[in-house]
């Protein structure tokens, strides 16, 4: 039996989850690391981030009966438990796919002007095409690279289907490809397992010269075997994470190592954070029966932002700085990487949940002449619209 008058928790550490949760109970907020049974005894529902980690010693005692996490990442959520005692549970699965996308495209334009490298003609390996890569896959495309895309169990539906799809084998795209970007879910067993998925074998093979970017799950690559190859100067030359083993403490000597390291905020563009609770707070109020609450909305950003000049066409990283210098006034991606460096040991979640509001680069407008060779690279990899 609900009551009338539900008890939802939410971690504190979401923001504007209160507010969109209020409608639908009593909330409690409470900090992630005071999130226990005793806590839970009264509740209905309970909302979480990825660092709970929500099981049966969670759930004993408590009158918990549907379980949301604001994450698009659920492996922090024992859903077989949830299963057992008849917990519906939701997520907020490809809410921050775009966002997650807006860290990579920085991320590679920072690496292009470090490496002195231009992107078009290079090849990337889209690992993962689910809600993020497949969004991802045209963003890259639109930046002049070939793209490799690899996801074995959609692989196989679309061949039991009789269907033609993009895919190739894991190993086929690490050997073909120049950038490597992983955005695979952390599955532990069975045979599409992604724990250790880039491991000591996997960097051997990959390419001279290559690069590697991990913005899903920071035990999909072998943190240990890649500071080794880093080390040795096997593997990647380039290497930029959002996301690391042993979360919320890294290994700093991987951090030191990384070309870019940001703290697991790839997904974080506030528009992103206010879907996610939208999504949750509409899967609550259908469990409880009851209209869904009002979408506050994201706030249309004001700015309008204008490139520099075209610059000397001989230079082969001239389209880079342009979309570089746009990408930084949406996201300063170098802060974030600035932030941790100085955070370490022990300010990783702390970054996280003070993290500054920033905008998706769909929000941007960007002052453009028709003849500007920009133009597709801003519209369709940047996302940015185009404004007279």
């Amino acid at each position: 039996m609900i009551p009338k008058r539900p008890i939802i928790v939410v971690d504190a550490g979401i923001p504007g989850a209160e507010e969109s949760l209020a409608p639908l109970g009593e909330v409690r907020a409470v900090a992630a690391e005071k999130l226990s049974a005793d806590r839970l005894r009264d509740a209905t529902a309970l909302v979480v981030r990825s660092v709970t980690r929500v099981d049966d010693a969670l759930l004993d005692g408590t009158s918990v009966r549907w379980v949301g996490t604001a994450t698009a990442g659920q492996d922090h959520v024992d859903r077989r438990a949830l299963r057992r005692r008849g917990i519906r549970f939701a997520s907020a699965l490809g809410a921050n796919a775009e966002s997650v996308g807006d860290w990579v495209i920085s991320a590679l334009l920072e690496l292009a002007l470090r490496r002195e490298t231009p992107l078009r003609g290079l090849a990337v390996g889209v690992v993962g095409v689910g809600q993020v890569g497949r969004r991802l896959v045209p963003r890259l495309a639109a930046l002049g690279l070939t793209v490799w895309q690899n996801d074995p169990p959609r692989q196989r539906r679309a061949e039991r289907a009789g269907r033609p799809h993009p895919f190739l084998p894991f190993s086929r795209v690490v050997e073909r490809s120049d950038i490597l970007t992983l955005h695979v879910p952390l599955v532990r067993e069975g045979p599409d397992r992604t724990v250790a998925l880039v491991d000591a074998a996997v960097l051997d093979r990959m390419r001279p010269g290559s690069w590697l970017l991990n913005a899903s799950r920071g035990s999909v690559v072998d943190g240990g075997a890649l500071l080794a190859a880093l080390h040795r100067g096997a593997g990647p030359s380039a290497v930029a994470l959002d996301t690391w083993e042993g979360e919320p403490r890294p290994d700093r000597a991987l951090v030191a190592r990384a070309d870019l390291a940001t703290p697991h905020v790839a997904g974080y563009a506030i528009d992103s954070k206010v879907e996610a609770n939208r999504r949750v707070a509409g899967a609550l109020a259908r469990f409880l029966g009851v209209p869904e609450p009002p979408h506050p909305g994201s706030r249309t950003i004001p700015v309008i932002l204008t490139p520099g000049p075209v610059g000397d066409p001989r230079d082969p990283l001239a389209s880079e700085r342009r979309l570089a210098e746009l990408a930084r006034r949406a996201y300063p991606i170098l802060e974030d990487d600035r932030r941790l460096r100085a955070a370490l040991p022990d300010g990783f979640e702390g970054l996280r949940t003070g993290y500054p509001e920033r905008r998706l680069f769909s929000r941007y407008g960007v002052r453009l002449g028709p003849a500007d060779p920009l133009r597709g690279a801003v519209e369709r990899a940047l996302r940015m619209r185009r404004v007279r």
